[in-house]
């Protein structure tokens, strides 16, 4: 959304140079380190949530230096809504399970 808010700033004559290019800058730095997050050993892959999230704060970090703050913070408590909901419901889940094994 913010790369598309800044290419029609941009046709408009409102932003000087290609703010795009350090958006996709950002993209690759944020995709280098949440590959660095995400480990396999074992035949177990762990840390898929870690490298989501550094993806997520990377977007909102984009969205807040572009001066989105009212789009930022409504995908920031949607994320926490998401994040929290999928935490509770993995517990319960887990609950269950460690039930029927009894």
């Amino acid at each position: 959304m913010v790369t598309i808010r800044l290419t029609q700033q941009a046709a408009l004559g409102d932003v000087r140079g290609d703010p795009i290019r350090i958006i996709a800058g950002i993209a690759g730095g944020i995709g280098f380190l949440g590959a660095g997050t995400i480990i396999q050993s074992s035949g177990h892959v762990r840390g898929i949530t870690t490298a989501a999230n550094i993806w997520l704060v990377g977007g909102l970090g984009v969205a807040c230096g572009c001066g989105y703050y009212v789009l930022s913070t409504m995908l920031l408590g949607l994320a926490l809504l998401v994040l929290v909901g999928l935490w509770y419901l993995e517990r319960l889940m887990g609950r269950k399970r460690r039930g029927d094994d009894q």
